[in-house]
């Protein structure tokens, strides 16, 4: 049970286990924080390459080509996705929560209904058949961007369930061989997502209306990890 004093993170591992852990943070003593095993599972037979939650549900997904779902009011597994042929590079849940998206090697996106966990749409080639590296969620709900080793950067309506916009990455001159690695959606007073590469840099990419897509600057930095986060707002500094 989180509180205002408390925050909880689930973990994944190359050893196959999904791992959760609650940081407290001591209502005495300034600055002095707790960190405490919530939940633990190997539920995976390969590593794990990506975790997703709600309040209640939680996935996490791997090398093992399985989406593994848990119920995280009664902390066990719930049940598991097999839809994909490759390894899940991506899990995402809407913002409100009623669908999960998905997206793999083997070069689609898949979008389940929270719940019935069924399959509501699939993009099969979702980037021309190439790995799909990973995808991020508009705050409405309404959009998603993904990346992938084809080098663009794609615009989905979620909506209508299609594709409403390619941009190709490499006119950009982005030296990545294609291993664009991340997306993350933002809004604040500019709407605006960053690419990261594993490689040697990343890019903050300025968005005007999902039609119009140039580069803001760029910062050349080791990234340690591919992890993202929906931040608050766009800072112009």
């Amino acid at each position: 049970m989180t509180s205002e004093n408390s925050f909880e993170i689930l973990i994944g591992t190359y050893e196959e286990f999904v791992l959760g852990y609650q940081l407290i943070k001591s209502e005495d003593e300034e600055n002095k924080y707790t960190l405490t095993q919530t939940f633990v599972t190997h539920s995976h037979t390969a590593s794990v390459r990506s975790v997703a939650a709600t309040s209640k549900l939680a996935a996490s997904s791997g090398a093992d080509e399985t989406v593994v779902l848990y119920d995280m009011v009664k902390r066990k597994q719930s049940g598991a996705l097999m839809q994909h042929e490759g390894t899940i590079t991506c899990l995402k849940f809407t913002p409100e929560g009623s669908h999960l998206i998905s997206c793999s090697d083997d070069g689609s996106i898949a979008i389940f209904r929270v719940g019935s966990w069924q399959l509501e749409k699939l993009f099969k080639k979702a980037h021309k058949g190439t790995a799909v590296n990973h995808i991020s969620i508009h705050p409405s709900g309404k959009l998603a961007l993904s990346v992938g080793k084809d080098k663009t950067l794609r615009t989905w309506n979620l909506v209508k369930g299609r594709s409403a916009y390619i941009t190709n990455l490499s006119r950009y001159n982005m030296d990545t061989d294609g291993n664009l690695d991340s997306t993350t959606v933002s809004m604040g007073k500019t709407r605006h997502i960053h690419l990261g590469t594993n490689v040697f840099t990343i890019w903050f990419v300025l968005i005007k209306i999902c039609t119009e897509i140039k580069t803001v600057h760029v910062v050349s930095k080791q990234v340690i990890d591919r992890c993202v986060k929906i931040l608050p707002k766009y800072s112009e500094n």
